[in-house]
C-alpha cells in the first residue's frame, strides 16, 4: 500500500490538531455484512479499558454507512474519540492506520491494511473464514467462536490487547478459537 506524502502529512497534521495521545488505537466497527459486525455496546468497556490503562487516543474509522455505529460509540465518550467514519478518502484511511499503534477491527479491509503496515491488530471474526482470510502479519490476535461475533465478549478483546502488549508485538501465527 502506497500513501503519497501529501496525504500522509494531512493525516499526521489532523492527528496533531486533535491532540491525540501517544498511544493511538483505531477501531473499525463496520463491515459490508452485518454478520461480521460485533455488538456496538461491547466497544464501550473496551474503549474505557484502553483509555484507563494505556491513556489511549481512540480513532473510529469506517465509511458513511457505518456512521450509526460510530456515532453510538462516540457519544459515550464526549471529546475523547476522533470519529473519522465517512470523513476520509481511501488513501487517508490507509494513512490513519499507518499512523496508529493498534487496530481493533471486525473481518473487513481494515485488518488487511493494518497487516500491510505491520500494525498490531485484534480481529473479530463472525461468519467469515479466519483460517484463510486472517491478516497476514505476526502481530495479530484473531478471535473466532462458532461463526458468530456475539459469542466474543469484551474480556476476549481485552485479553487479546494484553497478549499483544505482553508479547511486545511478537506473536505466534495462531488463531485463537474461543
Amino acid at each position: 500500500i502506497i500513501i503519497d506524502k501529501k496525504t500522509d502529512q494531512k493525516i499526521i497534521s489532523l492527528l496533531k490538531e486533535n491532540k491525540l495521545k501517544k498511544f493511538k488505537v483505531v477501531i473499525h466497527p463496520g463491515a459490508n455484512y452485518k454478520s461480521h459486525e460485533w455488538i456496538s455496546e461491547r466497544y464501550i468497556p473496551v474503549i474505557q479499558y484502553l483509555i484507563a490503562k494505556y491513556n489511549s487516543s481512540i480513532i473510529i474509522t469506517g465509511n458513511d454507512k457505518d456512521r450509526t455505529i460510530s456515532e453510538f460509540i462516540s457519544k459515550k465518550f464526549t471529546n475523547q474519540i476522533l470519529d473519522l467514519c465517512g470523513k476520509t478518502s481511501i488513501k487517508e484511511f490507509f494513512s490513519v492506520i499507518k499512523n496508529s499503534d493498534l487496530v481493533i477491527s471486525v473481518d473487513t479491509s481494515a485488518m488487511h491494511v493494518a497487516a500491510a503496515f505491520n500494525k498490531p491488530i485484534v480481529v473479530i471474526f463472525g461468519d467469515g473464514y479466519p483460517y484463510m482470510w486472517y491478516p497476514y502479519t505476526e502481530k495479530r490476535v484473531v478471535l473466532f467462536k462458532d461463526y458468530n461475533t456475539k459469542n466474543i465478549k469484551e474480556i476476549d478483546i481485552i485479553n487479546a490487547i494484553e497478549r499483544l502488549m505482553k508479547w511486545k508485538y511478537y506473536l505466534s501465527r495462531h488463531i485463537f478459537t474461543l
